[in-house]
């Protein structure tokens, strides 16, 4: 905001109502962030030289235009986006200049993955964690990998390189071999996922 009010034109429609905000989040079936709460409270919408950050629709018309809830519903349907990620800034006329960020607190439906790889190998991990959103075709929402020497790599992009944009299989798909015979998996508790994501430390067992 405060970029937009450096520049000679900037408009904003005003803020939104906390009837109108909860109503999107359900639309939406998510927990906006406070962060985006107050962006929509203040001042709804924005758009300057070209820049949008969108905003709530209160009139349900549904449109794409500088609307978040369209946006997210939409591109959903279509390019089956994440339930977690909002496409709130377009940065220009073209459809891949639309931006998507993490602007919703998830829920508590999910569920914490530790997998051993069974098979030894120096440029492979040995143990993976998944943190899976049941609520959102089993996406991996965080990913943490531990290599041989321990090496601890922290993967927070569910596009980034081991976590792939595919449903993560439960504990009895994984020990029933549906990523094939390397790998066996248990269920942790967010404790445990946590501890590792914040030391960035792993001091288990490395085979099942």
């Amino acid at each position: 905001m405060k970029l937009a009010q450096q520049c000679r034109f900037y408009t904003t429609e005003g803020g939104k109502t906390p009837d109108e905000i909860k109503k999107a989040e359900e639309l939406l079936g998510v927990q906006f962030s406070k962060q985006y709460k107050d962006f929509c409270k203040n001042y709804g919408y924005l758009s300057f030289y070209g820049n949008e950050i969108f905003g709530i629709d209160p009139d349900n018309l549904e449109i794409l235009e500088g609307n978040c809830v369209a946006y997210a519903l939409n591109d959903r349907k279509v390019y089956e986006l994440p339930r977690h990620y909002i496409p709130i800034y377009d940065y220009g006329y073209e459809q891949e200049n639309e931006c998507c960020w993490e602007v919703v607190v998830i829920g508590n439906d999910i569920e914490y993955i530790k997998v051993f790889m069974e098979y030894e190998a120096d440029d492979l991990p040995m143990v993976y964690f998944y943190e899976v959103d049941l609520n959102d075709k089993r996406f991996a929402l965080r990913g943490i990998e531990v290599f041989v020497n321990r090496k601890v790599k922290l993967i927070d992009d569910l596009y980034y390189d081991a976590i792939e944009a595919c449903p993560i299989p439960t504990v009895d798909e994984f020990n029933a071999k549906i990523w094939g015979e390397g790998f066996n998996a248990a269920i942790i508790s967010k404790e445990e996922f946590e501890r590792i994501w914040i030391t960035k430390t792993y001091d288990g067992s490395l085979i099942s």
